[in-house]
């Protein structure tokens, strides 16, 4: 029996640990005892054979019983790392489940990208986790089943229903990880929405801005040149603008293009870029006209 929780194991732990010290005070009364046999060999010459062949029996008995409690010992220690591991990964599990459930998305691009990045930390996280935790039960059970070679019937019988304690303990793990699998996978997507909406909108702010700040400023001059060099500059800097409002114009159709894969997201202001980005659609219509 190693325990089929942290608890449970502590507490076998705690059990041994009284043991050792129990047998620990007897020390001093076998190696007595020892002493005593070779004495009785040595004045007792017709009894020699038999208290030297007793003495080393109770010597070897002594022995192999401190080798068994140290295999314990060791067994013991490994089910509590295995359990502590397994009750760590469980926690990990539990708290990321919390936030990929529950957590909200960025406001701005910044945010958008450590959310992101965050997300795919703590995948990495649980992984390693999760190979620790398989790495544990597999030593744990690797150690069980030597020592089920060495037993009796009865024994075998115990090792095996621990093997099937631990075996059950990792599967449900598993289970659990597949599930928080699919659970990271729908939150990547919508982080990663949210962070193309927000990118879709710095272009569509982009786009408006310039149409503010400098188409609009643009077509409210009204010179015509007061001279052939001055209108043939006039002429050259309007090819250039038109040459850049060409490339907004382009600029817009691929924001149109590839916004609806992203405003549908969960994105508390999904609705607001739309709109921003249909305005923008008008504003470079009435423009190019």
């Amino acid at each position: 029996e190693v325990g089929t929780s942290l608890e449970e194991a502590r507490a076998l732990r705690r059990e041994h640990d009284d043991l050792l010290r129990k047998l620990d005070a007897k020390q001093k009364d076998v190696t007595d005892m020892l002493a005593r046999a070779d004495d009785l060999a040595a004045h007792n010459r017709p009894y020699q054979e038999v208290y030297q062949a007793m003495a080393e029996s109770l010597g070897e008995a002594w022995k192999d019983l401190n080798r068994q409690l140290e295999y314990r010992k060791m067994l013991l220690d490994q089910s509590i790392a295995f359990h502590e591991s397994a009750s760590q990964f469980s926690q990990s599990m539990a708290s990321a489940q919390d936030r990929f459930t529950q957590a909200g998305l960025a406001q701005d691009v910044e945010s958008a990208r450590r959310m992101l990045q965050q997300h795919q930390d703590m995948k990495k996280s649980i992984l390693e986790s999760s190979m620790q935790t398989l790495q544990e039960g597999q030593s744990l059970l690797d150690r069980i089943r030597q020592m089920a070679q060495h037993a009796d019937v009865q024994n075998r019988h115990a090792t095996t229903a621990a093997c099937y304690g631990i075996e059950h303990l990792l599967e449900l793990l598993q289970d659990r990880r597949r599930h928080l699998e699919e659970l990271w996978l729908q939150r990547k997507v919508r982080l990663e929405h949210c962070l193309q909406l927000l990118l879709l909108d710095a272009e569509v702010k982009k786009v408006s801005d310039w149409y503010q700040q400098v188409g609009d400023a643009y077509l409210d001059r009204k010179e015509l040149g007061d001279s052939l060099p001055a209108a043939q500059e006039l002429q050259e800097h309007h090819l250039r603008f038109e040459m850049q409002a060409r490339e907004i114009q382009d600029t817009v159709l691929r924001l149109l293009r590839t916004a609806d894969q992203v405003v549908h997201s969960a994105h508390y202001d999904a609705e607001g870029v739309k709109q921003r980005l249909l305005q923008v659609d008008q504003k470079c219509e009435d423009f190019m006209m």
